[in-house]
């Protein structure tokens, strides 16, 4: 089964930290090849989180930022992730990779 990757845009969550999504059709049989993908990404880029966590990580960070800023210093530390990629299993199942050097790594070791 070959990977079907879709290019982002702003209609897409994640489009401003992410150029792609993978796509894993339904079916336990795409399931389990999400899951073989995915443990594929840890152990090359390390440690992620899901893309809806990473998302509401930020907008808490942002209102973080300005409850504490003062005029002259800002004590503010953004959360990280992985900037590399993330996966999303709410509603579908979905890697997204950061840019071209991700997915060309990627499709290099899973496409047939």
């Amino acid at each position: 089964m070959n990977p079907y990757v879709i290019t982002l845009d702003g209609r897409h969550k994640g489009s401003n930290c992410w150029k792609y999504f993978v796509d894993c059709p339904a079916g336990l049989a795409s399931r389990q090849r999400f899951f073989e993908w995915r443990n594929w990404c840890h152990s090359t880029w390390g440690d992620s989180k899901e893309l809806d966590e990473i998302l509401f990580d930020k907008k808490h960070a942002l209102f973080v930022h300005h409850m504490i800023k003062t005029p002259q210093v800002i004590t503010y530390e953004p959360i990280s992730h992985n900037k590399h990629w993330c996966w999303h299993t709410v509603s579908k199942y979905r890697l997204y990779l950061k840019s071209d050097e991700e997915l060309s790594y990627f499709l290099l070791r899973w496409s047939d």
